[in-house]
Formats: C-alpha cells, sequence, structure tokens
C-alpha cells in the first residue's frame, strides 16, 4: 500500500509516447511537506513508496526506471528506460539518466548531462554541463567529469580526476588520481594517470599510443620539397627543413593548452593532408611545448630523410 504518495489526475504524454502523471505526497518525509506537488512518473513503479525518495519540479521518471533509496530527481531532468537512481543521488536541470545506467551513493548529474548505456556514476561523483557517461563507463569517488567531455566505453574516472573540455576518454583508459584531461585530449590506452603537466610522456603515449627512445620521439612532418633533401614549411615558405639539420623555431607560444599556437608541428605519419612531401623528424622531449588534437607542438626538430608513400 502507498501511503507516501498519490498520482494526480494531471498528466502529460511526453515525447517517448508515454502518459505520465504528475504526484502529491500524502504525507511530510525529508524535506517534503504532505500535499507537495511533485514531478511527473508513469506508475508506482518508478519512485519507491518508502524512503525518502521524490521527483520534483516537472523531472519525469518512466518506463521501467526507478528512483528510490533517498534519492531526488528535480527540475526538467528526465530518468528512464531501465536507468536506477538510489542512495543520496541527485539528478537535476535537464539532465538525462537511461538505457541501464545508474546514479548512486552522492552522485549528481545535472546542467545537459548524459548517463546512459551500462554506464554507472556513484561515490561522490559529479557530470555536469554538457557531458556524456556511456557504454560501460564509471565515473566515482570525487571524479568529475563536465564541460562536453565524454566517458565511455570500458573507461573508468576515479579519484580527484577531472575530465574535461572536449576530452574523451574511452576504451579501457583510466584517469584517477589528481589526474586531469581536457582541452582536446583523447584518452584511450593503458592504465595511466594522465596529467600533461607532470606526466608528459604518459601523456603522449595514451594520446598517440607512442614513446621516446633515449629522449627523442621518431615522427613524422607535410612540408614542400625544394629539392633533394632540401624542403619549406607548408605555411611559411622562409622556413626551411633540410635533411640531417636541426630547424628551430625562435618565436614560440610557451603555452600548453594551445594546439595550433607558434611552433612546429609533428605527429603520425597519417594525420597529415596538406604538403606535397612527408619527412620523418626525431624530436627530444626537452623541446616538446605540448600535445593537442593529435598532433605535438615543438621548440625545434631535427629532419632526417623524405618518406616515400
Amino acid at each position: 500500500m502507498n501511503d507516501k504518495y498519490e498520482l494526480t489526475s494531471e498528466s502529460i504524454n511526453n515525447w517517448d509516447g508515454k502518459k505520465l502523471f504528475r504526484i502529491k505526497s500524502k504525507i511530510k518525509f525529508s524535506n517534503v511537506k504532505e500535499g507537495t506537488l511533485g514531478g511527473y512518473i508513469e506508475s508506482e513503479t518508478n519512485l519507491d513508496i518508502s524512503g525518502n525518495a521524490w521527483v520534483y519540479g516537472d523531472a519525469q521518471v518512466y518506463g521501467d526506471a526507478k528512483v528510490y533509496g533517498d534519492a531526488w530527481v528535480s527540475d526538467n531532468a528526465k530518468v528512464y528506460g531501465n536507468a536506477k537512481v538510489y542512495g543520496n543521488a541527485w539528478v537535476s536541470d535537464n539532465a538525462k539518466v537511461y538505457g541501464d545506467a545508474q546514479v548512486s551513493g552522492n552522485a549528481k548529474v545535472y546542467g545537459n548531462a548524459q548517463v546512459s548505456d551500462n554506464a554507472k556514476v556513484y561515490g561522490d561523483a559529479q557530470v555536469y554541463g554538457n557531458a556524456k557517461v556511456y557504454g560501460n563507463a564509471q565515473v566515482s569517488d570525487n571524479a568529475k567529469v563536465y564541460g562536453d567531455a565524454q566517458v565511455y566505453g570500458n573507461a573508468k574516472v576515479s579519484g580527484n580526476a577531472k575530465v574535461y573540455g572536449n576530452a574523451q576518454v574511452y576504451g579501457n583508459a583510466q584517469v584517477y588520481g589528481n589526474a586531469k584531461v581536457y582541452g582536446n585530449a583523447r584518452i584511450q590506452f593503458g592504465n595511466l594517470t594522465v596529467d600533461i603537466k607532470t606526466n608528459l610522456t604518459a601523456y603522449i603515449a595514451s594520446s598517440l599510443n607512442i614513446l621516446p627512445v633515449n629522449g627523442i620521439y621518431h615522427l613524422f612532418k607535410r612540408v614542400n620539397k625544394v629539392s633533394a633533401g632540401n624542403y619549406v614549411s607548408c605555411y611559411d615558405k622562409n622556413f626551411t627543413y633540410t635533411d640531417g639539420e636541426m630547424s628551430k623555431c625562435e618565436t614560440v607560444d610557451e603555452s600548453w593548452e594551445v594546439s595550433c599556437g607558434l611552433g612546429i608541428h609533428v605527429s603520425t605519419p597519417f594525420y597529415w593532408e596538406e604538403g606535397d612531401t612527408l619527412i620523418a623528424v626525431d624530436v627530444k622531449v626537452s623541446d616538446i611545448i605540448t600535445c593537442q588534437d593529435g598532433k605535438l607542438r615543438c621548440k625545434a626538430i631535427k629532419t632526417i630523410q623524405e618518406i616515400k608513400v
């Protein structure tokens, strides 16, 4: 018997074709007074008839989804499919939790964030902004995923880690501790604490799947060929590259958060589209400014030779 709340006659038909009913409390519990109007649910299976769980505002819970324990769903948030929100978790604003996703513990999902598929957000974790967590991904402990970031696949973000900006963490990647992944970073490989400021080589390894040999990266660059062993930049004809010689950029942007600032850009052989010639280059770790958008930005490189492809 449901002594906690009732389904009122006020109803809506949502975009999913479901008829939902606004709820009204029968008793006082938590911070909900007797007679308080809540959000919308499809049936009593969506909201536990015991505990302090509640649906506020114009929030919607439907399908086989369930809100229980002391969890709250509020504002215009939607919880549907087979999703579960429980513990002391909050889902608010315009957030969506659906599929077989679970939000529990003291976790918060808000803003325009989405948690879906078999993803789990728990502990004191927060997912907000336009962030998306999906697949079999897990966000836990005090971790935060926000901005336009995406965490998916079998990825795990935990500890005090932060993933934000346009960053993507996926595959079997694990980001933990005090790690920060942001900008346009793409983290896929290994069990790494990925922080470009404190572990550049690990960051590059997880982004481009390459490691240095004796402190030197062997990479590639597209240029325009002038003559045998001599090349010029695709963007500045006065900047030259010569087989066996160093090329140094006198003026560079030292910001490690900027991808396309002043400097020499190198990457894996299949990154490039411009230029008529591919050259192999060596780059010292000490000459690297940053790793962003699938490439390195450097202060200097040594040209090895033209690559025939």
